[in-house]
Formats: C-alpha cells, structure tokens, sequence
C-alpha cells in the first residue's frame, strides 16, 4: 500500500473500472479513462511484482488491480487473522519483570502495537496506555496513581519516555536506611529482620532518653534497593561496613541557644520584640543573645521589590487605550451592577466608566465606547492594552479587534503592575465611592 500511495496510483483501487467512452463522448472522459487504464497497469505491475512466481500466474490474467485484491484477501485473509490473535495475545500478557531496564519493555511493547497496527486492528490510544500501565511492576504503582489521579493525557510515545523518566530518577535519588546494633555484651536476643528503619529522628512519645557512650552502638547505613530484592534482611549476614560513632551524629538541636528556640516557637518573630518579651517578665528566665540568621526566616518574610518603572506617553490622543475589568464587588450597586469596566487614554489620562452585570458584557461596552469616541474625536483607537483577563481573550474580542485594526498588548502573567494605569484608576474610584458613603453615612447596599 505504501509503494501504491507513493507512486499515486493507490485510488485505482477503490475507484470503479472506467468503461470505454462512445465516439461523440468530449476529450476530458476519454482523458479520464486513458489516465485510469494507465494508472491500473502501474498499480497491477507494483502488486505483481512483490508475489512469488506461483501467485504471480495466477493472478497475471486479471485484468484490473482491483479484482487481484479481493482474491488476496481471501487467500491470506485467514492468516491474518491468526496472526493478529497471536500479537493481541502477546501484548496482553506482555509484563515488565521487576528490576529488569524499561527500554527492553518499551521496545517490546511498541513492537507488538506496530504489528497490530500493519495487520489492521483497531485501537485506540487510550487502550493502548491502560494496557502499557497494567504491564508495569510494583515499583511503578505510584507512577500509575499519579497519572490516573490528575487526570493526565499523554500520547504513547510520551507515557514511554515519562517511563524512562522515572526509571533514571529512581536510580539517581536511591534512598538508604539505617541498622542499629548494640554492642554491649548482654543476654542474647534475635536480631530485629523485619523493620526498616532502628534509628528514632524525634524525641516526642519517649518515655526517656539519656547520651549513650562511645563505642557502646555501632551505625549501619544499607542501601535500600537492596532490602527491597530480600524483603526481610538478616543483620548477621551483613557484609562488613564501616560503623559510625554515634556521639559523631549529634542533633542540630542540640545547639539551639535559648533566643533562637523561643524566635522559632514565637513565629520568628526579631530580637527587639523577644527583648521587650524579657523586659515585660513573660521571657525573664532566658538571657537574650544574638542568634544567626538562616535560610527559612529570609523566606517566609520576603516581600517583592517595589515596581518604580515609567513609561512614555503617547503623543495624541486614542493612540494607546488603558483597559481593565474590576470586580466581582461584595454589594451588588443598584440594578444589580457587580462588575465595572474602565478605558482611559494615555495621552490625556481621560476616562470612561461602564457598568456591567456579567465580565462577558466586556466587549460590548469596548464597541460603545469605542463609537463614542471615534466620532467625537474624529480619530480611530490604535492600540489596547489590558491584562490576561478571559473577557479579553475570547475568540469574539479579539476578532473585533482585528476587524478593525486595533493592536493589542498584553501584560505579562501575575504583573498588574505593567498596567498600572487601568490599577491605579480603579483604586481610585473606589476610594473616592467608599469615602463619599462614608461621609454621608450611607449604607453599604446603596
């Protein structure tokens, strides 16, 4: 088929046989015919020529490439289908040996899904992924929870590399687990083989606790990969690793001075407010000292620089047009106006103010203003900027805009600061609403 495809003679296949013309027939039907004829002797040549000698007497006194296809499929049709149960039967029970590389996997199961695919079965990508997932091992269960949890939609051939993935991940972050053995002579007891971990990284719950010695615990530190091929490890079979001192392994806690452990309970809070603490009397047992400062306290009392950018004005009027969208507001105006929509010009800073009940009403107001203005000034808006706003990237606005030749710029995400403009007169109207009720002391659902 792809040779036929490839040298355009393939539609002689599904095309009627084209009758010879009557004489007063006009030239176009008999070059149609002629065409058809021409294009029947290629593709008949191309399927002969790929048959062994036998088929090929067989098949050589039929006239048409089309009467040569259904006598193939009725000699080898059955066989076909043979093969395609041995492919479906193969890709089915086709599974991932735990341990073993995920390109071998991967190479085996695309193969069978390209055999399915030249021997005409149908399948759709998502059966072709569920059956990919069901083949991986245990190791991959939380690969699988993941992708069927958010929902994900990936290609075939972007489920494999994602597997690829995640099998050079885990080989990067290999996780470790530590074995605990005392060393003081003692009553013999059997070694503990079912737990994963002897070492207690939090002192909450402990009944006691007191220093240990040097040399009275030995420290192991096994890879896991390896407890997970043995599941259950015997300590005494263990090869010889080097042991650790334990009094080596002393807790960062244990240098927390007592300023710093009361500016860690008290929510971070500085020196100065720990000092009038001490001073006050509730901190009067501890003796203020000063403390480092570390990485999580920077973090979590980091602002965002000021933004102190100016741009040029335009140098006539409806040249740039600020807009923005403000809203949903906590009480309803009167008429049930929740939303306004705001456009002023950059060169002279004048402004008009629409009252909306819905954001998707946006584009109606910009045709409105946009017809007030054009006609008393006599001049047509060049360009518009506005945020990310939905109301402004619908299909609809922005076929408007291009209609009538109309620029827009849009703001980069999560920066309302580079439309500052639109910002800061929204502000202010709010502020001058919010002042003027107060004054007159007017209730909020006016």
């Amino acid at each position: 088929m792809l040779v036929l495809t490839a040298a355009k003679v393939y539609w002689v296949l599904t095309t009627a046989k084209h009758e010879e013309p009557t004489v007063d027939a006009p030239q176009a039907e008999w070059d149609r015919r002629q065409k058809w004829t021409d294009d029947n002797e290629m593709a008949k040549c191309y399927i002969l020529g790929s048959m062994s000698n036998v088929l090929q007497q067989q098949h050589v006194g039929m006239a048409t490439s089309t009467e040569i296809m259904p006598n193939l499929k009725e000699l080898f049709g059955e066989q076909n289908r043979t093969a395609r149960l041995i492919a479906i039967k193969g890709l089915v029970s086709t599974k991932m040996v735990e341990g073993t590389p995920v390109r071998d996997h991967k190479l085996k199961m695309m193969g069978f899904l390209n055999e399915l695919d030249i021997l005409g079965a149908i399948m759709d990508a998502e059966t072709q992924i569920d059956i990919v997932l069901a083949s991986l091992p245990g190791s991959f269960n939380e690969f699988v929870m993941t992708y069927h949890m958010n929902k994900l939609t990936m290609t075939l051939t972007e489920l494999l590399n994602q597997l690829q993935s995640t099998e050079d991940l885990k080989k990067i972050n290999k996780k470790s687990v530590f074995l605990a053995e005392d060393n003081v002579p003692s009553v013999s007891k059997p070694k503990d083989t079912g737990a994963t971990s002897h070492i207690c990284n939090v002192l909450q719950g402990l009944r006691i606790s007191r220093r240990l010695t040097d040399g009275e615990l030995n420290l192991y530190r096994l890879e896991l990969v390896q407890l997970l091929q043995f599941r259950l490890w015997n300590v005494s079979n263990i090869e010889s690793v080097p042991s650790v001192d334990v009094l080596n392994l002393k807790r960062a806690r244990d240098t927390v001075i007592p300023t710093q452990l009361w500016h860690l309970r008290l929510g971070h809070i500085g020196v100065e407010r720990i000092t009038r603490l001490v001073k006050d009397g509730p901190l009067d047992s501890i003796q203020v000292e000063p403390f480092p400062t570390y990485k999580s306290c920077l973090q979590g009392k980091m602002t965002k620089i000021p933004f102190k950018g100016k741009s040029g004005r335009s140098e006539s009027v409806l040249e740039l047009i600020h807009t923005d969208v403000c809203g949903p507001l906590s009480h309803p105006a009167r008429g049930g106006f929740v939303y306004f929509v705001t456009f002023t010009d950059d060169h002279s800073r004048y402004g008009y103010l629409y009252l909306m009940r819905r954001k998707s009403e946006t584009l109606e107001k910009f045709k409105e203003f946009k017809n007030e203005v054009e006609n008393q000034l006599n001049r047509r808006i060049k360009t518009l900027r506005f945020d990310r706003g939905g109301e402004y990237l619908s299909d609809e606005f922005k076929d408007c805009l291009k209609e009538h030749g109309i620029t827009s710029q849009w703001t980069p995400p999560a920066t309302p600061e580079l439309n500052g403009v639109s910002e800061r007169r929204n502000q202010t109207l709010l502020d001058m609403v919010r002042s003027m009720m107060s004054f007159a002391k007017a209730p909020l659902f006016l």
